[in-house]
């Protein structure tokens, strides 16, 4: 995240209506699209709601939205007695990048010449986005943000992850395997002699007709395994 004059640090929200409709955009156009969204804001947060198309011309690199198509939408609005709330402008880069190029920083340009705050989003086929907010009133320009996709729990998902499931660390006796086998307890000694436990583990199981003996496997999983087979015949 690249930040300037930044006090409060913001957060964009994509509502889940709004970031599916986005991603139709993109998959079912195979030239750059354009389209302009609904945004609440209260304090740092900046919720985009919803997303419209209006008439505009198209090719694979550039995307222009038709004057007439914005005014229409904005009185569209307005007879509806709805908010003037559209400070969001988002396109797509089809399969290309989604940095921005001379173009969109111009356009983003005179959104933000006439708004308080606009907020600037861009996205490929490949669901990488490019997101960039400014706000007069807070003094802050800031690019290449991380939206928060409503509905989306991977954040939540990776921290309970985090908070619940641990590693399991098995306690090493400091012994030895039978005949002057490998030592157990000493760390070092593990890892610079790993591959030679794996070959003596395996001895070790054909000395003791296992069934195992055969299996290419790895020495790590069967520590405690062979431990007790050990233990077992030095207490017989």
């Amino acid at each position: 995240m690249n930040i300037k004059l930044l006090k409060d640090e913001p957060k964009i929200i994509l509502s889940k209506k709004a970031y599916e409709k986005m991603k139709y955009y993109v998959k079912y156009s195979d030239k750059e699209v354009g389209w302009l969204g609904s945004v609440t804001k209260n304090e740092s947060t900046y919720i985009v709601t919803d997303v419209y198309l209006v008439e505009q011309e198209v090719n694979g690199t550039t995307c222009e939205l038709s004057p007439e198509g914005i005014i229409n939408l904005y009185l569209e609005r307005e007879k509806s007695g709805k908010p003037n709330d559209i400070k969001f402008w988002g396109h797509s880069h089809v399969n290309m990048s989604t940095a921005p190029s001379s173009q969109d920083d111009t356009q983003f340009e005179e959104f933000i010449s006439n708004n308080d705050f606009f907020i600037r989003l861009i996205m490929n086929k490949n669901d990488n986005i490019n997101l960039s907010l400014f706000d007069k009133d807070k003094n802050i320009f800031v690019t290449e943000m991380t939206p928060v996709i409503e509905g989306d729990e991977n954040e939540e998902i990776k921290k309970e992850l985090a908070e619940k499931v641990k590693e399991k660390v098995y306690e090493v006796p400091n012994t030895y395997f039978k005949n002057n086998y490998m030592p157990y307890g000493d760390s070092s000694y593990y890892m610079n002699n790993k591959n030679k436990k794996k070959e003596n583990v395996k001895d070790l199981a054909e000395k003791l007709n296992d069934e195992y003996a055969d299996w290419d496997y790895d020495y790590e999983g069967y520590d405690n395994y062979y431990m007790d087979k050990i233990n077992n015949m030095e207490n017989s």
